[in-house]
């Protein structure tokens, strides 16, 4: 039963690692900040974190990292003034019954990018500003599977509001941790698949 497990998880790891290749063009314009992730540690680490998370910022990388919380958490992360950006993060994730070993998890991913100066086809600044802001709020699940696989699954709405548009989308992130040993995990993540904004 146990080699059945194993061999199971040893065929989707590879499937995972494909997806994401075959993803990596995906979203190369529209909302961008989706991109960045959260987190200090994970920053730290230079965003070399999918098989690392394991609090309640792990949607903002591999939703699987749920998976791992022991108890309930919030999280909050905040760059602020970077070039006039400011950037919110914040995260709730509850461990469902002990007997489930499931985690859900919600959040919501805010950048103010602020007042802009509007210009005409010219470049001449006509005198008038608006505001550009992103925001994704997300609902996340993730399941120890087996002892040492989990997986995990997000879904985010985003909108975007500058001058007079606002575009929503939708996406959709799926990631997995296997850790084959005590001192090695190994993560995959596809990150926002979804509509066009």
């Amino acid at each position: 039963m146990r080699r059945t497990r194993l061999s199971r998880a040893w065929t989707l790891l590879p499937a995972l690692f494909l997806a994401g290749a075959a993803g990596a063009e995906t979203g190369l314009n529209a909302a961008e900040f989706l991109k960045s992730g959260a987190g200090a540690r994970a920053f730290a680490m230079g965003g070399a974190y999918t098989a690392l998370a394991d609090d309640a910022l792990a949607p903002a990388w591999n939703p699987a990292g749920l998976a791992a919380l022991f108890q309930d958490q919030a999280a909050f992360s905040y760059d602020g003034g970077i070039g006039g950006i400011y950037r919110t993060y914040v995260s709730f994730a509850q461990k469902l019954h002990p007997s489930t070993r499931t985690v859900v998890a919600a959040g919501a991913n805010y950048v103010n990018y602020g007042k802009m100066e509007e210009t005409d086809d010219t470049g001449v600044i006509t005198g008038s500003s608006f505001w550009v802001q992103q925001l994704a709020v997300s609902v996340s699940a993730a399941k120890k599977i087996f002892t040492r696989f989990s997986a995990g699954a997000t879904f985010k709405g985003i909108i975007e509001q500058f001058q007079d548009e606002k575009p929503f989308a939708f996406a959709l992130d799926a990631g997995a941790i296997y850790a084959p040993w005590d001192f090695l995990r190994l993560g995959a993540s596809v990150m926002n698949a979804g509509t066009n904004l």
